[in-house]
């Protein structure tokens, strides 16, 4: 309602950071009358850290990716050996290396991401962060969909109301075929922050895969229209288009992504611009984008190559060589596999035997 319920200005040595995180979220719960459940206080109180200096490291690198960060976090670890946050960040970059731009193998990044994220949850049981890379990591490198939804369920217990925890559960849910339950969750993301666009994007995908097509294309060209600047918004975009036939337009969407956007050269582009080009006749085009991916598919299983290998093929008619893709995919245990069950680039292949193998040793719930 824009009605003004509290402000406070804080000047204070860095030194005091903890002390001052506790005082702000504890006066605002006074203010709006809230009671604090004494674990939630509990938590609030706790220190992260015993080293300041530790803290000035972790709190740049949070959520960032990077070599640089990588770094600063096991410096702070050197200085911290029970700073339970600093391990889960350096977690989460070692994570991402098998993703959509890492470079690593899915047996080399859960050597390097699971004992960190083991020794943070030691050292905290109740680090929602900790779950949360869990579970991302039980989904993406192990497929453990019981072990994927326990930690999920942990998170949103401990942080009900974050759309940014129950975003990936959501694709969790879609992934294994629960469409009206990652729509609900979906549409409440949406509603509790309508200018996160991680939020739009999500309920597109919702809508798509609850036989609402044309909500799921309305929803992401707002999305786009609100953040015309985030390029992973337009991956999504681009992959609607597909899912719709409308091969024209997912064009457009992939010229307007940074010419030096690293996205650009994502397997997951670079398949679905393969079939773009392909099913509007430029196949020359669609022989460079294919290329390209065979060249990715080469140098790292990272991105999922053979997966978006598989679809390009399958848009051709060229089932064999979409199976023998498929498994090649499975065997260098690809993070984008969990999504084969319902992956709409693959609804062809579904009265393939073959394919239901594939499928089945995933190890879907029932």
């Amino acid at each position: 309602t824009d009605e003004h319920l509290w402000s406070e200005t804080y000047d204070r040595e860095f030194k005091e950071v903890f002390a001052i995180q506790s005082d702000i979220a504890q006066k605002v719960a006074s203010e709006l009358k809230i009671t604090i459940d004494p674990d939630v206080k509990q938590r609030i109180e706790a220190l992260p850290t015993q080293s300041v200096e530790a803290y000035a490291l972790y709190l740049p690198a949070k959520n960032l990716p990077t070599k640089s960060s990588k770094i600063a976090l096991e410096k702070a670890i050197d200085l911290d050996s029970n700073f339970a946050d600093a391990y889960t960040e350096l977690a989460l970059y070692w994570l991402l290396q098998g993703t959509w731009l890492g470079e690593l193998p899915s047996e080399q990044v859960l050597k390097m991401a699971a004992p960190l994220l083991q020794k943070a949850l030691q050292i905290n049981p109740d680090l929602a962060s900790a779950h949360y890379h869990m579970a991302n990591l039980q989904l993406w490198y192990r497929w453990d969909f019981d072990a994927v939804e326990k930690e999920y369920k942990k998170v949103l217990q401990l942080y009900p109301s974050d759309s940014e925890v129950a975003s990936p559960f959501q694709d969790y849910l879609i992934a294994t075929g629960r469409f009206e339950e990652a729509l609900k969750l979906a549409i409440n993301n949406f509603n509790n922050d309508k200018n996160n666009c991680v939020n739009w994007s999500q309920l597109a995908l919702a809508y798509q895969f609850n036989n609402q097509p044309l909500k799921a294309m309305q929803t992401i060209e707002a999305a786009e229209a609100l953040c015309p600047n985030i390029d992973f918004l337009k991956v999504i975009v681009i992959g609607l288009n597909i899912y719709n036939n409308r091969f024209e337009q997912a064009i457009q969407a992939f010229d307007r992504i940074d010419s030096v956007s690293e996205f650009r050269f994502h397997p997951s582009i670079l398949g679905r611009l393969a079939i773009a080009y392909y099913k509007t006749g430029q196949i020359n085009k669609g022989d460079i984008f294919l290329n390209d991916l065979k060249r990715k598919s080469q140098h790292t299983s990272a991105g999922s190559p053979y997966f978006y290998l598989a679809a390009v093929y399958t848009a051709l008619g060229k089932n064999d060589l979409a199976i023998q893709s498929l498994e090649k995919a499975y065997s260098d245990h690809e993070v984008e596999m969990y999504w084969l069950k319902v992956e709409p680039l693959f609804k062809s292949l579904h009265n393939d035997k073959r394919f239901q193998d594939i499928v089945n040793r995933i190890g879907y719930p029932k």
